[in-house]
């Protein structure tokens, strides 16, 4: 993905990524806080090896007309988030920014993202609990490309 949403994502690393954060951390971080501030009583974040997986029983990537018809723009261009601020953007774009692979499972079916298509069993099945249907795993290594 090299569209203009991502290239200006990529212009902001720097305060995106201060202090020598751990890129994938503040990823996990940021989705997770939104997918709270969206309504989720429980979300799970987990790190294995190259992977960051966040899940939760909330589908906090649901469509929510008319800020965005289908989650897949969730990864394409900045959608506004007024329930977080009046000039606040929902996260998912930075996977796009900044990922060499990712994958979304939501309503039982895995969709790839980024990178070769994900195959059974994927990343997350031994990390979060099996309630946790609704899934974002992405990998950062190779992410100093990007900054």
């Amino acid at each position: 993905m090299n569209n203009e949403a991502i290239q200006f994502v990529r212009r902001r690393s720097p305060e995106l990524f201060a202090g020598g954060s751990s890129p994938g951390r503040v990823i996990a971080s940021n989705v997770a806080f939104a997918a709270a501030v969206l309504g989720a009583e429980h979300v799970d974040i987990n790190e294995d090896t190259d992977w960051w997986i966040v899940a939760s029983e909330c589908d906090w990537m649901c469509p929510r007309p008319p800020l965005f018809n289908d989650c897949m723009e969730l990864f394409d261009r900045i959608v506004p988030f007024p329930e977080q601020g009046p000039t606040s953007h929902r996260p998912e774009i930075y996977v796009s920014a900044y990922s060499n692979r990712a994958y979304i499972q939501r309503e039982g079916s895995v969709t790839t993202l980024i990178g070769p298509t994900v195959t059974a069993p994927e990343p997350h099945h031994t990390r979060i609990p099996s309630w946790c249907a609704n899934v974002l795993a992405f990998r950062t290594d190779g992410i100093s490309d990007f900054l």
